[in-house]
């Protein structure tokens, strides 16, 4: 644009400097050039008779030249005129005018600018906006495989149970005759001895032990009463069981209560729960729960969950 500008001004210059030179070749193609003196002198020598008519001419020329300068030097005076008044106006006013088309041309290329530097701002937040995103998805990504190590890398903790004395209650209650002599009568408690056993692939560090043995109706949702089964801590390897822990009936057993347990008319439960360390430090509970059924205990749920530590605290 500044290049177009600087064309216009030589172009005005250029018709100004035109403009002069035809002025100039226009005023001297008017003036009429002076007879020679010599041939004037010849004129009268040769014709004295003509000598008042030749002055007489002369006096007519001259005020021929008088009034070709006069109008030469309005022409000038015209042109200096129109020169100035140019100069002062015509020439300002073009130059403002150039200054005004610079300008509007020059604002809207800074609007153009400003317009693809607004479209590239958008298209820099729109990819900056696909970026984080992506980068979400690969941290989302990467915390499931994470997740997925730690579980297929962690300890699992399961429960086995060693030895219990619930076939004999079975047996027991096979040959309780009804008497009412026998049903008040003292027996053997249950109990049962169980280890927790490491099934995974990294050891588990045993912080606590909970259980307990109940004996309730079959449709009633007795609250669970827990005893401590282990305090100390005892870190179990993989593949191996940690000590023999032992859970026994903590309240009066008769002959009744056996023959409850085998007529089905009460149900004997088997519950407790662990609290372990996995190798990656975090925290889990297992909690299991088991019930008498022909002479053995039969496996109701056994789950492993995760602690939180801060709802924890």
């Amino acid at each position: 644009m500044l290049s177009k500008a600087t064309n216009i001004v030589v172009a005005v210059l250029f018709v100004l400097l035109v403009a002069a030179l035809g002025f100039e070749a226009l005023t001297a193609s008017q003036q009429i050039p002076s007879e020679p003196q010599t041939q004037k002198f010849r004129v009268i020598k040769d014709n004295p008779e003509k000598a008042e008519d030749s002055a007489l001419n002369e006096a007519h020329i001259d005020q021929q030249t008088a009034e070709r300068k006069a109008k030469q030097r309005e022409a000038r005076h015209v042109l200096k005129e129109f020169f100035v008044g140019f100069v002062e106006i015509k020439l300002t006013d073009l130059l403002i005018a150039i200054f005004t088309i610079v300008l509007a041309v020059k604002t809207a290329g800074l609007f153009r600018e400003t317009a693809r530097l607004s479209d590239a701002a958008e298209a820099q937040r729109v990819d900056s906006l696909r970026a984080i995103e992506a980068a979400e998805k690969s941290a989302k990504a990467a915390q499931l495989n994470a997740e997925a190590l730690m579980v297929a890398e962690a300890a699992q903790m399961y429960l086995v149970i060693e030895r219990s004395n619930v076939e004999q209650i079975y047996k027991l209650g096979g040959m309780y005759n009804k008497s009412p002599t026998m049903h008040p009568s003292p027996s053997d408690a249950p109990w049962v001895e169980y280890r927790l056993r490491n099934y995974g692939k990294s050891p588990a560090v045993v912080q606590s032990v909970f259980h307990g043995i109940m004996l309730s109706d079959p449709d009633a949702h007795s609250e669970r009463e827990y005893e401590m089964g282990q305090d100390g801590m005892e870190i179990v390897g993989v593949g191996e069981q940690g000590q023999v822990i032992t859970s026994k009936y903590d309240r009066a057993f008769t002959f009744g209560d056996v023959r409850s347990i085998v007529a089905d008319d009460k149900s004997l439960w088997f519950f407790g729960r662990a609290v372990f360390i996995d190798h990656f430090g975090r925290k889990q509970t297992l909690e299991w729960l088991h019930v008498a059924q022909k002479c053995r205990w039969e496996l109701v749920s056994h789950r492993t969950t995760r602690v939180d530590e801060d709802s924890e605290s």
